[in-house]
Protein backbone atom coordinates (compact mmCIF):
# COMPACT_ATOMS: atom_id res chain seq x y z
CA UNK A 1 0.00 0.00 0.00
CA UNK A 2 1.34 3.26 -1.05
CA UNK A 3 2.31 6.11 1.75
CA UNK A 4 -0.46 8.52 1.03
CA UNK A 5 -2.75 5.67 0.94
CA UNK A 6 -1.73 4.36 4.07
CA UNK A 7 -2.33 7.70 5.91
CA UNK A 8 -5.44 8.45 4.69
CA UNK A 9 -7.02 5.07 5.75
CA UNK A 10 -5.05 5.14 9.31
CA UNK A 11 -6.65 8.93 9.90
CA UNK A 12 -10.19 7.98 8.54
CA UNK A 13 -9.98 4.86 10.89
CA UNK A 14 -8.42 7.16 13.71
CA UNK A 15 -11.28 9.82 13.49
CA UNK A 16 -14.14 7.80 12.91
CA UNK A 17 -14.95 9.24 9.26
CA UNK A 18 -15.04 12.93 11.47
CA UNK A 19 -14.80 14.89 8.09
CA UNK A 20 -18.17 13.47 7.51
CA UNK A 21 -21.50 15.38 9.00
CA UNK A 22 -23.91 13.20 10.86
CA UNK A 23 -27.00 11.61 9.65
CA UNK A 24 -27.11 9.25 6.71
CA UNK A 25 -24.74 9.84 4.07
CA UNK A 26 -24.47 8.30 0.89
CA UNK A 27 -20.60 6.58 -0.28
CA UNK A 28 -20.76 8.44 -3.33
CA UNK A 29 -22.60 11.43 -3.08
CA UNK A 30 -21.65 12.35 0.35
CA UNK A 31 -18.63 10.53 2.30
CA UNK A 32 -16.04 10.80 -0.89
CA UNK A 33 -16.93 14.36 -1.29
CA UNK A 34 -15.96 15.00 1.98
CA UNK A 35 -13.22 12.82 2.52
CA UNK A 36 -11.50 14.19 -0.38
CA UNK A 37 -12.44 18.10 0.58
CA UNK A 38 -10.89 17.26 3.69
CA UNK A 39 -7.78 15.39 2.64
CA UNK A 40 -6.82 16.71 -0.83
CA UNK A 41 -3.31 15.71 -0.87
CA UNK A 42 -4.01 12.28 0.21
CA UNK A 43 -6.61 11.42 -2.76
CA UNK A 44 -4.75 10.70 -5.78
CA UNK A 45 -7.17 10.44 -8.48
CA UNK A 46 -4.58 9.26 -11.02
CA UNK A 47 -3.70 6.15 -8.77
CA UNK A 48 -6.32 3.55 -9.80
CA UNK A 49 -8.09 0.53 -8.43
CA UNK A 50 -6.94 -1.58 -11.33
CA UNK A 51 -3.14 -0.30 -10.76
CA UNK A 52 -3.10 -1.85 -7.53
CA UNK A 53 -4.61 -4.75 -7.73
CA UNK A 54 -5.79 -7.59 -10.57
CA UNK A 55 -9.31 -7.47 -9.68
CA UNK A 56 -9.24 -4.04 -9.15
CA UNK A 57 -12.21 -1.27 -10.49
CA UNK A 58 -11.62 1.36 -12.42
CA UNK A 59 -12.05 4.17 -9.87
CA UNK A 60 -8.59 6.02 -8.10
CA UNK A 61 -7.47 4.22 -4.96
CA UNK A 62 -8.34 6.78 -2.23
CA UNK A 63 -11.87 5.82 -2.19
CA UNK A 64 -11.20 1.92 -2.23
CA UNK A 65 -9.18 2.61 1.22
CA UNK A 66 -12.48 4.78 2.36
CA UNK A 67 -14.73 1.91 1.57
CA UNK A 68 -12.16 -0.33 4.32
CA UNK A 69 -12.28 1.95 6.64
CA UNK A 70 -16.43 2.02 6.55
CA UNK A 71 -16.68 -1.94 6.31
CA UNK A 72 -14.17 -2.18 9.56
CA UNK A 73 -15.72 0.34 11.65
CA UNK A 74 -18.98 -0.83 10.24
CA UNK A 75 -18.37 -4.35 12.14
CA UNK A 76 -16.83 -2.55 15.33
CA UNK A 77 -19.20 -1.93 18.32
CA UNK A 78 -19.63 2.06 19.84
CA UNK A 79 -18.65 3.81 16.38
CA UNK A 80 -19.87 6.77 14.67
CA UNK A 81 -20.69 5.05 11.63
CA UNK A 82 -22.72 2.23 10.66
CA UNK A 83 -24.09 0.76 8.08
CA UNK A 84 -27.99 2.15 6.51
CA UNK A 85 -30.68 -0.05 5.56
CA UNK A 86 -30.87 1.61 2.11
CA UNK A 87 -27.75 0.24 -0.20
CA UNK A 88 -24.92 2.67 -0.30
CA UNK A 89 -25.88 4.80 2.97
CA UNK A 90 -24.25 4.94 6.26
CA UNK A 91 -25.78 6.19 9.55
CA UNK A 92 -23.15 8.63 11.02
CA UNK A 93 -23.74 9.42 14.34
CA UNK A 94 -24.87 12.55 16.11
CA UNK A 95 -22.45 14.52 18.50
CA UNK A 96 -22.74 14.06 22.00
CA UNK A 97 -21.71 16.63 24.99
CA UNK A 98 -19.35 16.14 27.64
CA UNK A 99 -18.61 18.07 30.57
CA UNK A 100 -15.21 17.76 32.11
CA UNK A 101 -14.22 20.04 35.88
CA UNK A 102 -11.19 21.07 35.67
CA UNK A 103 -10.12 21.97 39.38
CA UNK A 104 -7.83 24.55 41.35
CA UNK A 105 -5.10 22.22 41.21
CA UNK A 106 -5.24 21.68 37.72
CA UNK A 107 -5.63 25.31 36.45
CA UNK A 108 -2.16 26.02 35.24
CA UNK A 109 -2.26 22.39 33.27
CA UNK A 110 -4.65 23.25 31.49
CA UNK A 111 -3.29 26.43 30.41
CA UNK A 112 -0.38 24.50 29.51
CA UNK A 113 -2.11 21.82 27.52
CA UNK A 114 -5.26 22.95 25.84
CA UNK A 115 -5.46 26.84 25.87
CA UNK A 116 -1.79 26.65 24.49
CA UNK A 117 -1.34 23.82 22.02
CA UNK A 118 1.44 20.93 23.25
CA UNK A 119 4.37 21.54 20.69
CA UNK A 120 6.83 18.17 19.77
CA UNK A 121 9.37 17.75 21.76
CA UNK A 122 12.77 16.65 20.40
CA UNK A 123 13.52 14.62 23.67
CA UNK A 124 12.80 10.65 24.07
CA UNK A 125 10.22 11.37 26.83
CA UNK A 126 7.21 11.72 24.41
CA UNK A 127 5.25 8.56 24.15
CA UNK A 128 5.36 7.19 20.93
CA UNK A 129 1.39 7.49 20.57
CA UNK A 130 0.64 11.13 20.86
CA UNK A 131 4.05 12.18 19.10
CA UNK A 132 2.86 12.17 15.65
CA UNK A 133 -0.66 14.24 16.78
CA UNK A 134 1.64 17.01 17.70
CA UNK A 135 1.40 20.03 18.00
CA UNK A 136 -2.47 19.82 19.57
CA UNK A 137 -4.53 20.48 23.00
CA UNK A 138 -5.34 17.49 24.48
CA UNK A 139 -6.74 16.71 27.97
CA UNK A 140 -6.91 14.00 30.30
CA UNK A 141 -9.71 12.49 32.41
CA UNK A 142 -8.66 10.48 35.28
CA UNK A 143 -9.40 7.22 36.19
CA UNK A 144 -12.61 6.62 38.38
CA UNK A 145 -15.79 4.50 38.81
CA UNK A 146 -17.75 5.84 36.04
CA UNK A 147 -14.91 7.65 33.38
CA UNK A 148 -13.89 4.82 31.88
CA UNK A 149 -17.29 4.15 30.88
CA UNK A 150 -17.98 7.46 29.66
CA UNK A 151 -14.91 7.68 27.93
CA UNK A 152 -15.15 4.56 26.18
CA UNK A 153 -18.35 6.11 24.76
CA UNK A 154 -16.90 9.33 23.75
CA UNK A 155 -16.08 10.13 19.83
CA UNK A 156 -14.81 12.24 17.55
CA UNK A 157 -16.44 15.07 16.98
CA UNK A 158 -18.04 14.76 20.37
CA UNK A 159 -19.00 18.38 22.03
CA UNK A 160 -17.03 19.54 25.28
CA UNK A 161 -17.30 22.10 27.56
CA UNK A 162 -14.92 22.68 30.84
CA UNK A 163 -16.09 23.99 34.37
CA UNK A 164 -14.61 26.04 36.78
CA UNK A 165 -16.27 28.23 39.57
CA UNK A 166 -19.57 27.58 38.87
CA UNK A 167 -19.50 27.87 35.17
CA UNK A 168 -18.01 26.86 31.78
CA UNK A 169 -15.24 28.52 30.76
CA UNK A 170 -13.88 26.70 27.38
CA UNK A 171 -15.04 24.75 24.98
CA UNK A 172 -14.15 22.68 21.86
CA UNK A 173 -15.21 19.30 19.98
CA UNK A 174 -12.97 15.83 20.73
CA UNK A 175 -10.46 15.03 17.77
CA UNK A 176 -8.55 11.67 19.04
CA UNK A 177 -9.11 9.60 21.86
CA UNK A 178 -6.35 7.67 23.40
CA UNK A 179 -5.95 5.39 26.36
CA UNK A 180 -2.45 5.90 27.63
CA UNK A 181 -1.57 6.78 31.51
CA UNK A 182 2.22 7.22 29.66
CA UNK A 183 0.49 10.36 28.38
CA UNK A 184 -1.00 11.54 32.04
CA UNK A 185 2.62 11.02 33.33
CA UNK A 186 4.70 12.61 30.66
CA UNK A 187 2.43 15.45 30.78
CA UNK A 188 0.89 16.28 34.15
CA UNK A 189 2.98 13.43 36.19
CA UNK A 190 -0.17 11.72 36.96
CA UNK A 191 -0.43 8.19 35.17
CA UNK A 192 -4.09 7.98 36.63
CA UNK A 193 -5.08 10.56 34.01
CA UNK A 194 -5.06 8.28 31.24
CA UNK A 195 -8.29 8.68 29.10
CA UNK A 196 -6.60 11.70 26.80
CA UNK A 197 -8.45 13.17 24.19
CA UNK A 198 -7.57 16.24 21.95
CA UNK A 199 -9.40 19.02 21.54
CA UNK A 200 -10.63 20.37 18.14
CA UNK A 201 -11.89 24.33 17.37
CA UNK A 202 -10.97 25.34 20.61
CA UNK A 203 -13.34 28.19 22.33
CA UNK A 204 -11.62 30.25 25.18
CA UNK A 205 -15.52 30.61 26.12
CA UNK A 206 -18.24 28.72 27.19
CA UNK A 207 -21.94 29.33 27.85
CA UNK A 208 -23.82 30.19 30.63
CA UNK A 209 -24.56 27.30 32.60
CA UNK A 210 -27.74 27.80 33.75
CA UNK A 211 -28.98 27.82 29.99
CA UNK A 212 -27.44 24.46 29.54
CA UNK A 213 -28.33 23.06 32.59
CA UNK A 214 -31.94 23.93 31.86
CA UNK A 215 -32.13 22.97 28.28
CA UNK A 216 -30.73 19.55 29.38
CA UNK A 217 -33.42 19.57 32.01
CA UNK A 218 -30.73 19.10 35.32
CA UNK A 219 -32.30 19.81 38.40
CA UNK A 220 -30.52 21.35 41.15
CA UNK A 221 -27.48 23.41 41.45
CA UNK A 222 -25.60 24.00 38.00
CA UNK A 223 -22.24 22.19 39.07
CA UNK A 224 -20.32 20.37 37.41
CA UNK A 225 -18.40 17.70 39.88
CA UNK A 226 -16.83 15.09 37.69
CA UNK A 227 -16.17 13.91 34.05
CA UNK A 228 -19.59 13.62 32.57
CA UNK A 229 -21.24 12.65 30.02
CA UNK A 230 -24.70 13.56 29.39
CA UNK A 231 -27.10 11.12 28.38
CA UNK A 232 -28.37 12.16 24.07
CA UNK A 233 -32.22 12.17 25.07
CA UNK A 234 -31.66 15.13 27.29
CA UNK A 235 -29.52 16.79 23.97
CA UNK A 236 -32.85 16.63 22.10
CA UNK A 237 -33.43 20.43 23.15
CA UNK A 238 -30.08 21.36 22.06
CA UNK A 239 -31.02 19.61 18.60
CA UNK A 240 -33.84 21.52 18.36
CA UNK A 241 -34.73 23.49 14.79
CA UNK A 242 -32.13 20.60 13.01
CA UNK A 243 -29.65 22.64 14.43
CA UNK A 244 -26.08 21.10 15.38
CA UNK A 245 -25.26 20.52 18.89
CA UNK A 246 -21.92 22.90 17.86
CA UNK A 247 -24.40 25.66 17.25
CA UNK A 248 -26.94 25.36 19.98
CA UNK A 249 -23.24 25.58 22.78
CA UNK A 250 -21.58 28.31 20.50
CA UNK A 251 -23.79 29.96 17.93
CA UNK A 252 -21.33 28.63 14.87
CA UNK A 253 -22.00 25.73 12.82
CA UNK A 254 -18.40 24.62 11.61
CA UNK A 255 -17.54 24.14 7.69
CA UNK A 256 -15.03 21.96 8.06
CA UNK A 257 -13.26 19.83 11.48
CA UNK A 258 -10.75 22.13 11.44
CA UNK A 259 -12.27 25.41 11.16
CA UNK A 260 -14.93 27.35 12.13
CA UNK A 261 -17.77 29.96 10.98
CA UNK A 262 -17.04 33.50 12.19
CA UNK A 263 -19.83 34.53 10.60
CA UNK A 264 -22.37 32.35 12.06
CA UNK A 265 -25.45 33.82 14.39
CA UNK A 266 -26.05 33.97 17.98
CA UNK A 267 -26.36 31.03 19.90
CA UNK A 268 -29.70 29.57 21.17
CA UNK A 269 -28.76 28.51 24.10
CA UNK A 270 -26.66 31.80 25.03
CA UNK A 271 -27.73 35.50 23.97
CA UNK A 272 -23.83 37.02 23.60
CA UNK A 273 -21.95 36.56 20.44
CA UNK A 274 -19.30 34.60 20.08
CA UNK A 275 -16.77 37.01 20.40
CA UNK A 276 -14.22 36.26 23.72
CA UNK A 277 -16.72 37.81 26.89
CA UNK A 278 -15.19 40.35 29.14
CA UNK A 279 -13.40 38.83 32.89
CA UNK A 280 -12.96 39.66 36.02
CA UNK A 281 -10.71 38.28 38.82
CA UNK A 282 -12.50 37.46 41.96
CA UNK A 283 -11.50 35.87 45.08
CA UNK A 284 -13.07 33.41 47.40
CA UNK A 285 -12.78 31.51 50.39
CA UNK A 286 -14.82 28.27 50.19
CA UNK A 287 -14.51 24.95 52.74
CA UNK A 288 -12.52 22.10 51.54
CA UNK A 289 -14.66 18.43 51.68
CA UNK A 290 -14.37 15.08 50.29
CA UNK A 291 -16.37 15.15 47.55
CA UNK A 292 -15.39 11.48 45.82
CA UNK A 293 -18.72 9.81 46.58
CA UNK A 294 -20.80 12.84 46.07
CA UNK A 295 -19.51 13.10 42.71
CA UNK A 296 -19.77 9.27 42.05
CA UNK A 297 -23.38 9.41 43.38
CA UNK A 298 -24.57 12.32 41.29
CA UNK A 299 -22.54 11.08 38.24
CA UNK A 300 -24.62 7.64 38.84
CA UNK A 301 -28.03 9.34 38.72
CA UNK A 302 -27.25 11.63 36.22
CA UNK A 303 -27.32 14.39 38.12
CA UNK A 304 -31.04 13.90 38.72
CA UNK A 305 -33.16 13.18 42.12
Amino acid sequence: MRDDIRELQNTLTATELACVPPGVQSTSEDIYPAVQTTYPDLCDEDLRCDDVCANGADQPEWKHAVRRVQQQLGRQNNTRITPHDAHGKWQIERPNLYLVPVNDDWTEHFRNTVHTPVEPSDTDATPETIASLLPTRLWGATAGSQTKGYFDEMRPRDCVLFYRDGDFFAGGVVGRTLENPDIGSWLWNNPDSRFIFTIEEYRDWGPAITRIWDTLGYNGTPRVQGFLRAKPERLENLRSDERTIEHALFGTTPTSPTQVDEDASTSVTDTYSTVEPERTTTVRDRILRDQTLVTELKSQYDHTC
